[in-house]
């Protein structure tokens, strides 16, 4: 084998969106990217924080781009990157930053090292495009808890009691995050959890049917919007086993924006 094939065969290209990043000695940085072909893993930057890297522009948080890398033994290590989107627009709006931050950290905790999730990637790409173009960040955010829930085969049961596995009546239902779904009303005696409303269950369904411009497009209403975040926040904290920073910051950022106005237009 030549030189110059050897080294044609260590060079990848891969998309990919950047998750998480940590600055290393003076002028490096290190990536945690989500790949197209790859899944989850770190890359490293050389020299990227100097004033004339090339790739800094590229390789900003949440951006989407294209990156060329190298093999190394430890971390591949950036050769070349053009971004496809940067995400420019999201960044203007604190509750949309705080959203992308949000998703990006359930990425970083579900997902294993270097394991391919081509449809998570899908998702969390068309998540952030949503919130770029103005969509109503919670409701980006619910949407995405619940495809990335299923994608990971841990999505609530929310049409059969998952004790004796017969359909629930339509009628307000008991969750229960540690027995993975709805109760019916026999089996839900002496359970706790959340009981669950009529209206908030068929959201949930609605959510798991991944038709995101449908669940944007209805009508505000805060008390069933509050209900859904708490069942689905229940829901991923009991299956990470911890909390996660960015819905702290989400929190802070919520209770210093009150009102949120959509300014969202659909491209259906």
């Amino acid at each position: 084998m030549t030189d110059s094939l050897a080294q044609r065969e260590r060079i990848v290209q891969t998309e990919a969106i950047v998750l998480r990043r940590v600055d290393l000695r003076e002028m490096d940085r290190i990536f945690v990217i989500l790949s197209d072909r790859f899944g989850k893993f770190s890359i490293i930057a050389k020299g990227i924080r100097r004033p004339t890297a090339r790739a800094a522009s590229h390789l900003e948080l949440f951006a989407r781009s294209r990156v060329s890398l190298a093999r190394g033994q430890h971390l591949d290590v950036v050769t070349g990157a053009e971004s496809v989107n940067l995400h420019i627009n999201l960044r203007s709006d604190l509750t949309s930053m705080a959203t992308a931050s949000h998703l990006v950290e359930l990425v970083d905790q579900f997902l294993p090292e270097r394991e391919e999730n081509l449809r998570t990637y899908r998702l969390l790409a068309r998540a952030l495009d949503y919130l770029n173009r103005g969509a109503n960040p919670a409701r980006v955010g619910r949407w995405f808890e619940m495809q990335l829930l299923q994608e990971m085969g841990i999505r609530p049961e929310l049409y059969s009691c998952v004790e004796c596995g017969q359909p629930v009546a339509a009628e307000p239902n008991r969750l229960s995050v540690e027995r993975g779904g709805v109760l019916c009303a026999d089996h839900a005696i002496g359970v706790s959890g959340s009981l669950v409303s009529v209206p908030a269950q068929k959201v949930l369904r609605l959510l798991l049917r991944d038709d995101l411009d449908a669940y944007l497009h209805l009508s505000p209403n805060d008390e069933i919007d509050t209900e859904i975040e708490q069942v689905l926040t229940a829901f991923v904290r009991y299956q990470l086993e911890r909390d996660l920073r960015s819905l702290r910051v989400m929190r802070r950022v919520e209770e210093s924006i009150p009102v949120w106005s959509s300014t969202y237009k659909s491209t259906k």
